[in-house]
């Protein structure tokens, strides 16, 4: 009786151990699958609701909310358009993707979509009295990072591209915790987005 549980329960693990193989097989090869229509999806809907949104957001501070004159001498208007130009970017490179468009991807995109909205939040372009530097640069210390795994997402792993990103989310968190209150940090920031953007651009994600 004894030798016959002893094998029962080997047969019963083996079998629980193949079905649990299997089914990661499968949950795998569902993960590397093409979502084509999930990709329709972002590029003809999320991408383009978004960017029109933030496009009128960023419109009605500067000609109607705060006016011209105080827009040019508030840091959080420049770093405003520096986000909704790179954010454009990311829906062109998202729009001519040659790879394959899976799940992991359209997540990544729709947490770029949310990151999006929480930057513009605490630069004040939907409060102003929710404006914070502070939480602006921790949260923007996250974007280089999944960024840079959108780009592991389409099998497009460019390690300088990795270095730069973890530098420049080490100076946002250094930012968050310690110089967002002194105005010529935040002006050298500003210029160093700009030049990780154009940086990035020779490093175009859908090649």
């Amino acid at each position: 009786m004894r030798n016959h549980k002893i094998s029962h329960r080997k047969i019963s693990s083996r079998y629980h151990k193949s079905q649990v193989s299997l089914f990661y097989l499968k949950f795998k090869k569902s993960i590397k699958k093409g979502r084509p229509k999930l990709l329709a999806l972002m590029k003809n809907l999320f991408y383009p609701a978004v960017l029109g949104t933030g496009f009128i957001v960023l419109l009605n501070r500067i000609f109607i909310r705060q006016g011209i004159n105080a827009c040019f001498k508030d840091i959080t208007t420049y770093f405003g358009v520096i986000i909704m130009v790179a954010f454009c970017f990311l829906y062109m490179e998202t729009f001519l993707l040659q790879s394959v468009y899976r799940i992991l991807t359209f997540f990544l995109d729709l947490v770029e979509i949310i990151l999006f909205f929480l930057l513009f939040h605490f630069l004040g372009f939907f409060d102003y009295k929710a404006t914070s530097l502070k939480i602006f640069y921790l949260l923007l210390s996250v974007s280089p990072i999944i960024t840079q795994l959108w780009n592991v997402s389409v099998d497009d792993n460019d390690k300088i591209l990795w270095v730069i990103s973890l530098i420049f989310s080490s100076i946002f968190l250094m930012g968050s915790f310690w110089f967002s209150q002194y105005i010529l940090f935040n002006i050298v920031i500003s210029f160093l987005c700009i030049g990780l953007f154009l940086y990035s651009l020779k490093f175009w994600r859908t090649e």
